[in-house]
């Protein structure tokens, strides 16, 4: 098998919003025009030459890749520039069907080096996919980017308390964090929430479908539910409980993609060994702070889109009590997820 070259590739996905929106296709021609105009003069500006970057033409926009460039933040500086200069473009633009708008998706990551059907370069990856992904996100002059730029960014000063986290639904249900850049200072940037994140979740919850960690969460915590019920007064419950049933619904989640070749890891203390009393104990003997900690993040991280999936407040839920909706989705969505939980057979 021939092994594939591979370069770091650092993403910036633009796609023109409202393309063909009340537009004729000599204004649909000439916008883009008038969008690769502008990259040349980004790409004149910084100095960009050719061989560190790849374009990738998309029809109502492009994928600039930039391969092992220096610049940490390359994809973001070229974003600033691009939106800048767009913003200053419309201003001089008479016709109002030649006015466009943009938005962006960042993403980075070691992609492979591929030719396509015409014989040029060509990138094929997770980090070309997501990258479209999360620009897919979000809303005129909005900058959204990728985790793994996200990690990249975050620590350094210039972009520091400059992100919102969200998380999207992909095609298939699973969740992915989506990171909007935000700078009130940055008269070209759009900093609202994206129109993909204001959805009521309330509304739009019978059409969201269960993720697999949530599902297991769910089937696992109906059946403990007597056992959770009896320590539901404990000082610390919630936080305790979301923390284990996190853990067992990672191993099931992981049994289930176990080959004879790729043995699962199991994350749960004792799995397989220990009692569930066992268990809920070693996780409530952890430090309060962390236990805390972890279960805020597990809320935010996978739960959140699915509050009617639980019993309690809006903003106090319990995860060890799903609701008669969770329940619903559960049997629905997974009808035969229940009666394969190993977790569900410990003494």
């Amino acid at each position: 098998m021939k092994i594939a070259t591979t370069a770091l590739v650092k993403y910036t996905f633009i796609d023109i919003v409202e393309y063909t929106k009340n537009r004729s296709v000599e204004a649909q021609s000439d916008i883009i025009a008038m969008l690769n105009a502008l990259v040349a003069r980004v790409f004149e500006e910084l100095k960009i030459p050719k061989e560190e970057r790849i374009l990738l033409p998309t029809g109502d926009g492009m994928c600039i890749a930039f391969l092992n460039y220096n610049f940490f933040d390359i994809n973001m500086i070229f974003s600033f520039k691009l939106l800048e200069g767009l913003a200053f473009q419309n201003k001089s633009e008479q016709d109002e069907s030649r006015r466009f708008k943009i938005r962006i998706g960042i993403n980075e990551n070691q992609d492979n080096l591929v030719r396509d059907i015409n014989g040029v370069n060509n990138l094929a990856g997770s980090g070309i996919n997501l990258a479209q992904r999360v620009m897919n996100m979000g809303d005129d002059s909005q900058i959204l980017l990728g985790p793994a730029s996200y990690e990249v960014l975050r620590c350094r000063e210039l972009y520091m308390k400059h992100f919102r986290e969200f998380n999207a639904l992909d095609k298939h249900g699973e969740m992915f964090p989506v990171y909007q850049f935000v700078d009130e200072e940055l008269s070209y940037l759009n900093t609202a929430t994206p129109e993909a994140f204001r959805t009521n979740e309330i509304a739009d919850f019978g059409h969201r479908p269960l993720t697999l960690l949530c599902a297991w969460t769910i089937a696992l915590a109906h059946k403990r539910r007597e056992f959770f019920a009896s320590k539901k007064d404990e000082p610390r419950f919630a936080p305790i409980a979301t923390t284990l049933l996190y853990h067992l619904a990672l191993d099931e989640a992981s049994r289930k993609k176990a080959t004879p070749f790729k043995k699962h890891q199991l994350k749960t203390y004792k799995a397989g060994f220990a009692s569930i009393e066992d268990q809920y104990n070693f996780y409530k003997s952890q430090d309060v702070n962390l236990i805390a900690e972890l279960a805020e993040f597990i809320e935010e991280k996978h739960f959140k889109p699915y509050q009617n999936c639980f019993e309690g407040e809006s903003d106090h839920k319990f995860h060890a009590f799903p609701s008669v909706e969770g329940l619903r989705k559960l049997r629905e969505e997974f009808p035969n997820l229940e009666e394969g939980a190993t977790s569900l057979k410990q003494a």
